[in-house]
């Protein structure tokens, strides 16, 4: 599947909502306006499968992005959230939200009707329904922007990939939330990575750890399901562990530094350390990790089991040199450095401190 992926220093908001379009018409050979918008008209119209925290920022990003995109359905499994978000979304960006009481979708089901009002389809829910919503929206004809992780278990794996492979064939783009692949900053760092300004890469390490977040009691006003629907991040059948939620990004940019090599290898251990007083299964393990091996190097991720300072860091060692970026998972890092034969840094908010060290 073709990714949009323009340098981030260009990108424009506008850029934002056409990016989708863009992936797909480019392969058609049309204009992604003629490919995005309604019919007859300058409107984009989206819908938002998924009204909770990350949904609801996409959706604002997205009309943030053009003048012409209306918000036009909204689906979730609680109608207290759709209510909620609605309301927010229309006292920001009064304009653009076109989301009428007809188009406020609660349910299991909710995301086949956003997906019949809209031209672009914004997923942001619970990983594990993503495949299915992906597959449904791309067999309708429309362009999709979803969150990672895409997917979280084989069968789900499976089917995203086969909906790229029909969106593909039918000219429509599909973006993914893997967001490091449009960030300058990390795009110059793999430019030189591939240079090979530290030789050939022999060894990855990937480290995400920190302590639970979200809601750590179970609610007391609700039934079972519902508790876990509402607590998606706290659900492995849900979310797929902390694993694909958040060390996914690390593993993106590793399998970027090495030319796209898929793992041939992974183990991971980890077990109780007694009564854990925590909402779900995510975060019951005190300590535990999983190690990936990507061709001659490896990749050694520990999800979680500790609150650090610098929550994420990533280390990369070449037969010439080392590379290693530090930096939080909320992307507010120190300014980003690259120190190596051609010295760069990235003072505007960059995502990681990175160093190139030119020597062994």
């Amino acid at each position: 599947m073709q990714l949009y992926t323009k340098p981030h220093s260009s990108i424009s908001r506008r850029d934002f909502v056409f990016g989708t379009a863009a992936a797909g018409a480019a392969m058609a050979g049309l204009s992604p306006a003629r490919s995005a918008h309604a019919a007859g008209s300058d409107v984009i119209r989206v819908g938002l499968i998924g009204c909770g925290g990350r949904g609801t920022g996409a959706a604002a990003e997205a009309m943030q992005a053009d003048p012409g995109v209306r918000l036009v359905a909204m689906g979730d499994v609680f109608a207290s959230r759709v209510d909620t978000r609605r309301k927010a979304l229309e006292a920001r960006l009064p304009d653009q939200m076109m989301v009428d009481d007809d188009h406020c979708f609660v349910g299991l089901d909710a995301y086949q009707k956003v997906i019949e009002a809209s031209d672009v389809v914004l997923i942001a829910n619970a990983a594990k329904f993503q495949p299915t919503q992906l597959a449904a929206a791309i067999e309708a004809g429309k362009h999709v922007f979803v969150e990672k992780p895409h997917a979280i278990d084989p069968a789900g794996i499976r089917k995203a990939a086969r909906a790229c492979e029909l969106a593909k064939q039918k000219k429509l783009g599909v973006l993914s939330g893997l967001q490091s692949r449009f960030n300058a900053g990390i795009r110059e760092t793999m430019r030189r990575i591939h240079d090979g300004q530290i030789g050939d890469i022999v060894a990855v390490e990937e480290n995400y750890l920190r302590g639970p977040y979200g809601n750590t009691t179970r609610p007391g006003d609700m039934r079972e399901l519902e508790i876990q629907y509402g607590n998606q991040y706290r659900f492995s059948w849900l979310c797929g562990d902390d694993v694909p939620q958040s060390l996914v990004h690390n593993l993106d940019r590793a399998t970027w530094a090495l030319g796209e090599t898929p793992p041939v290898s992974c183990y991971g251990l980890g077990g109780r350390s007694g009564a854990q007083n925590l909402l779900g299964d995510v975060f019951d393990l005190p300590f535990g990790g999983v190690s990936i091996r990507q061709r001659r190097s490896r990749v050694r991720p520990l999800p979680h089991g500790a609150e650090l300072l610098r929550p994420g860091h990533q280390h990369g060692a070449g037969h010439q040199g080392r590379c290693a970026a530090h930096g939080g998972p909320d992307n507010r890092g120190k300014p980003l450095a690259v120190r190596g034969r051609r010295p760069q840094r990235y003072p505007d908010g960059a995502q990681r401190v990175l160093q190139v060290d030119p020597r062994r």
